[in-house]
């Protein structure tokens, strides 16, 4: 009797174990380097151990998946992607990334995407787009363009000199968007319509 109350305790602990690893999970899928296609559950939230964790199936045991393992990976209706070879939007030389997660904000010819980092105050020139005062460790969110399908990447400056200079050359080819940036109509946080208005405009021209 005794002997099956214990079994019993046990399953119900191993029962529990296995549901309690599991409920950070999201269903979703990766893409590897080759481009093939891996489903199951995916668990991720930004910190500074770039990776995250994938489940082939609820009960299969998790494992770790660093930027270099992969090209993308989708959970639930988000998509991020692996940038490579950036720099960290700040005005002091460095701040070079060999490779992170990113998230899609607009997809396309030109891909607009958001990346997190966790940096020193000290390291920036200015105030960097963040929550709360800026001072000691931060969290700082900034937008890359990736054309496509060269995979080049460009950051997009908070600061506001910085990116009119930047952003009316990149977008010179097109002098309705370079025009409005120069004017201070668009700035930084219209950077999703700023990219949408730059595909329809590079769609409508090929067709």
């Amino acid at each position: 009797m005794r002997t099956s109350v214990l079994f019993i305790t046990m399953l119900l602990i191993a029962l529990g174990a296995g549901a309690q690893g599991i409920k950070d999970f999201r269903p979703g899928r990766y893409y590897d380097n080759s481009g093939n296609r891996h489903d199951g559950f995916i668990k991720y939230k930004y910190n500074n151990k770039r990776k995250i964790y994938f489940r082939a199936g609820p009960n299969e045991k998790a494992i770790s998946l660093r930027p270099d393992d992969l090209k993308s990976f989708v959970v639930k209706a988000d998509s991020f992607m692996v940038l490579r070879n950036f720099y960290l939007d700040r005005k002091k030389p460095g701040g070079r990334m060999p490779a992170d997660f990113a998230k899609v904000v607009e997809p396309g010819p030109l891909t607009l995407v958001r990346h997190y980092s966790i940096q020193k105050s000290d390291y920036y020139g200015y105030a960097a787009p963040t929550a709360g005062n800026y001072v000691g460790i931060e969290g700082v969110k900034t937008y890359y363009l990736v054309s496509l399908p060269s995979n080049a990447v460009t950051v997009v400056n908070f600061d506001r000199d910085l990116f009119k200079t930047n952003m009316a050359s990149f977008f010179s080819g097109v002098p309705e968007i370079a025009e409005k940036i120069r004017n201070g109509k668009y700035l930084w946080e219209d950077m999703p319509e700023v990219v949408r208005l730059y595909n329809q405009q590079v769609s409508n021209r090929e067709n």
